[in-house]
C-alpha cells in the first residue's frame, strides 16, 4: 500500500479543481451538461485547475504540520502522544490568516470562496482570541470548511493504535474547532479521520466507522449527535440509495455521506470524481472528499494525465508535501 500523503492531497485537490466552477449549480443542470474535464470560470470566474479553500486550507494545515514533526524528530520523539503534543494550533490559525490576508496556500493568489464560518473564526483570531475558541459552536455552523482541510491529520498520525484516538481525536476536535467548533463538524472529521487511516492501512471503511461511532457513544458531549451519522452504519444499504437520495447542500453531515456515496458506487478515481461533482451544489467540497478517499485508495498514478497537466500550482503543492515527507 502506498501510504504517500502526494495520493490523498492531489486526489484532495483535483475533487476540489473539477467542483470549484460548478459550485451552486444544481443537479437537473449537470446532468444537460456534465462535467468530464477541468473546466474554466464558471462560479468564480479562475482559470481551469484552479482550487478553492478546501486546498489551501488543507496545505495551510500539512505546512504547519511539517513544523511540529520536524520539532519531534529532532528531539527524538515520534510517538503519537508527543506528535498530539507537538501541534501548534495558534501556528496553524496564523497559516490561515496569512490566506485569508495575503492569498498565501492559494492557487489564485488570493483567498476565494471564503465560508462564513471560516472567515469569522479568522477575524476573531485577529482581533486576539485563542485559535482552538474561535470556531462557531452554533448547530447552524456546520458547514464544510473542518471537514475538507482534516486528513493531512491522517498521515500525520498514521498509524494509528487502538490505545491512541484519545490522543488522535482531541488534536483532530480542536483542529475542527479552530473555525467549526460544533459536535457534529468534531464528528465528521473524526469519522474522515478513522477512515483515512484505515485506507492507509489496508483496511476496510466499515471497521473504522464501527470504531467512530463506538467511540463517539462513550462521550456525554458528543453522543446526542451520532444519530445524525446513522445512515453509514449500514454501508451496502446505504450504497445502494439511489442518487436522487443523495442530498448536497453545504451542511457538513450531507457531504461527508455524498463524498462517500461517490466512492462507494465507483472502482476508479475517473469515474469517483465524476459522480461526485455531477452530484451538484457544494460540488468542490464533494470532489475534495471523495477525491481525498479516491487518491489515497488508487494511487496518483490513477490520476488522468489531463487532469494533473490543467492543476495549477503543482510546485507549491509539491514543496509542502515533500518537506512533510521528509
Amino acid at each position: 500500500m502506498d501510504r504517500s500523503i502526494r495520493n490523498g492531497m492531489y486526489g484532495l485537490a483535483i475533487g476540489d479543481a473539477l467542483g470549484t466552477p460548478v459550485e451552486f449549480c444544481n443537479r437537473e443542470d449537470l446532468v444537460k451538461d456534465p462535467v468530464t474535464e477541468m473546466e474554466g470560470y464558471g462560479t468564480y470566474d479562475v482559470p481551469a485547475g484552479t482550487w478553492s479553500d478546501n486546498t489551501s486550507l488543507a496545505l495551510c494545515l500539512t505546512e504547519s504540520l511539517s513544523r511540529s514533526k520536524e520539532k519531534c524528530m529532532e528531539e527524538g520523539k515520534t510517538d503519537n502522544v508527543s506528535l498530539a503534543a507537538a501541534v501548534d494550533y495558534e501556528d496553524i490559525m496564523n497559516n490561515f490568516c496569512r490566506w485569508f490576508d495575503e492569498g498565501a496556500f492559494s492557487a489564485a493568489g488570493q483567498a476565494f470562496d471564503v465560508g462564513h464560518a471560516t472567515q469569522k473564526a479568522i477575524l476573531l483570531k485577529k482581533s486576539g482570541r485563542d485559535a482552538i475558541a474561535c470556531g462557531g459552536t452554533d448547530e447552524r455552523a456546520n458547514g464544510n470548511g473542518s471537514l475538507t482541510r482534516i486528513l493531512p491529520l491522517a498521515y500525520y498520525f498514521s498509524p494509528i493504535g487502538d490505545d491512541q484516538w484519545d490522543e488522535v481525536l482531541d488534536v483532530v476536535h480542536k483542529v475542527s474547532s479552530l473555525t467549526h467548533g460544533h459536535p457534529i463538524s468534531r464528528i465528521a472529521c473524526g469519522a474522515m479521520v478513522s477512515i483515512a487511516d484505515n485506507i492507509l492501512r489496508g483496511k476496510d471503511i466499515e471497521s473504522a466507522l464501527e470504531r467512530t461511532f463506538a467511540y463517539y457513544e462513550g462521550q456525554e458531549d458528543l453522543k446526542a449527535f451520532v444519530p445524525r451519522f446513522d445512515e453509514l452504519r449500514d454501508l451496502k444499504k446505504f450504497a445502494d440509495k439511489p442518487e436522487s437520495d443523495v442530498r448536497c447542500g453545504t451542511y457538513v453531515v450531507d457531504t461527508i455521506k455524498a463524498g462517500l456515496w461517490a466512492f462507494l458506487n465507483s472502482d476508479n478515481f475517473r469515474d469517483c470524481l465524476i459522480k461526485a461533482v455531477n452530484l451538484g451544489d457544494d460540488t468542490d467540497c464533494i470532489g475534495a472528499v471523495a477525491g481525498a478517499l479516491a487518491g489515497m485508495t488508487y494511487g496518483y498514478d490513477a490520476i488522468p494525465e489531463e487532469w494533473l497537466r490543467d492543476l495549477r500550482c503543482k510546485e507549491m503543492i509539491d514543496e509542502i508535501l515533500d518537506r512533510f515527507s521528509a
